[in-house]
């Protein structure tokens, strides 16, 4: 994944797609056989790129544990633990030297990160090692970064755009 899903920010990616990559392999079918339209199906809505756009109705656990899911992402420290362990399994040492933070707090945010599913945990020896479980999480991230940089160069572009329209100031004497 080059340097991740917070590191190197790229807009030719396809479509976040969450069942299924395409309709064209979706139930096994073999890639490049078949339809060559992209399905999206999420919380409860599906659309079929370059088809007609259907809607179905929410369903309410779904989209209460999407809501549970970014409430446990809305913490920059637990941001920042998934970062370290995109680069691969970290001990709670390891992870508290990289955050340079105190180990308690680390301990909290992977209990969170554990219980919505996030990462995983195994015992090796005295030691836990921790893991991403989901890396969907990553291209989620991926997203919302993407979507961060694009906001901020077209606020950078309007106050540059601003400043050179504003009429120059004339000094008096």
């Amino acid at each position: 994944m080059g340097e991740g899903a917070f590191g190197h920010l790229r807009t030719s990616e396809p479509p976040l797609l969450s069942l299924g990559d395409t309709a064209e392999n979706a139930g096994g079918a073999p890639e490049g056989k078949g339809c060559k339209k992209h399905l999206t199906l999420i919380c409860g809505y599906a659309h079929i790129d370059d088809m007609k756009r259907r809607t179905l109705p929410p369903n309410p656990k779904i989209i209460t544990a999407v809501a549970r899911r970014f409430r446990v992402l809305g913490e920059p420290q637990r941001l920042r633990i998934l970062q370290v362990l995109e680069a691969g399994p970290q001990t709670v040492t390891q992870l508290v030297e990289a955050l340079q933070a105190n180990q308690p707090n680390v301990s909290r945010h992977l209990q969170a990160l554990f219980e919505a599913g996030l990462i995983a945990r195994r015992r090796s020896g005295n030691s836990i090692i921790y893991s991403v479980s989901d890396p969907m999480v990553f291209r989620l991230c991926e997203l919302v970064c993407n979507n961060v940089v694009e906001r901020a160069r077209a606020e950078m572009a309007e106050i540059v755009m601003s400043v050179g329209a504003a009429p120059a100031k004339r000094s008096s004497r």
